[in-house]
């Protein structure tokens, strides 16, 4: 099979006092060949020699036996993905620079070279990729650069595509989204931003909200995290009810990532534990 070239661009953006803004250089990634071997090879490195036996990117203490297992060590690195205007990732993004999470955003993928998150990731400095046109597993090629990045963290932020299976597998139990509906209600495949608002108001339900959640092979069918309730107001229409999800969506997301963050998440089956803070 005829190899696969596989060339992401990886942007800085750098503002130089007196020197004006600097060029944004491009990396080339080394070819894919053939995807079938670069799955196994990749992933099987990924693990090799970034993930404990703890699935934590860094080995954690040791543990007595029962005793629940973290999913994540303290100290992490986190990448978001994002499609839109970036709202949740500029959330996010705050939360890590003001040290409200003890972590830092290592990089921003955006799914389509006009999103408006890139011009968020520009301003803070943040480097970015864009996967717009990929073809193929483009979860294996973007390992690469998450490899380079020693991300710990996935974050979907209103990202419009669905994670391959060989990103999963790379990360598991650490990739997290943010739905705009109290899951499993307004899930699956279409339910997304205003699809879901206006499905939850033709409903007539009085109650709506957000979910972060795990992210598995399914579409909005990973274990939940966390959910805040949102009253849906008998004068809502989707773009106010939407308004009022989104303000509890840069509160809650950045909550749960901060638990991630202090070790304080863990999962058993389909249940996901927070301990409290100190």
């Amino acid at each position: 099979m005829p190899a696969v070239t596989a060339e992401l661009s990886l942007r800085f953006w750098k503002n130089r006092p007196g020197k004006g803004t600097a060029r944004a250089p491009t990396v080339s990634l080394p070819a894919v060949e053939p995807i079938q071997r670069q799955v196994a090879t990749k992933v099987s490195t990924f693990h090799a020699s970034h993930v404990s036996s703890a699935r934590g990117l860094r080995r954690l203490p040791l543990r007595k036996r029962n005793e629940p297992r973290s999913v994540l060590p303290r100290r992490m690195n986190i990448a978001i993905f994002a499609s839109g205007g970036g709202s949740n990732f500029q959330a996010i993004a705050d939360a890590c620079a003001d040290g409200s999470i003890p972590a830092r955003v290592v990089l921003c993928v955006a799914s389509r070279p006009e999103a408006g998150v890139i011009s968020r990731a520009r301003a803070m400095g943040i480097p970015y990729t864009v996967i717009d046109g990929a073809a193929g597993d483009w979860g294996v090629r973007l390992l690469t650069v998450l490899h380079d990045r020693k991300v710990d963290l996935v974050a979907l932020a209103g990202f419009m595509r669905k994670i391959p299976l060989s990103l999963i597998e790379a990360f598991p139990d650490r990739i997290l989204n943010v739905h705009p509906s109290l899951l499993p209600e307004f899930g699956g495949q279409g339910m997304y931003g205003m699809n879901v608002h206006r499905a939850v108001i033709a409903s007539g339900r009085r109650i709506s909200g957000a979910t972060v959640h795990m992210v598995d092979e399914g579409y909005d069918t990973g274990p939940v995290i966390l959910q805040e309730r949102v009253a849906v107001r008998p004068d809502d229409g989707p773009e106010e009810l939407a308004a009022r999800v989104l303000s509890v969506e840069h509160r809650l997301y950045p909550s749960v990532i901060k638990a991630f963050s202090e070790g304080r998440v863990h999962r058993e089956g389909r249940t996901v534990h927070i301990r409290p803070e100190h």
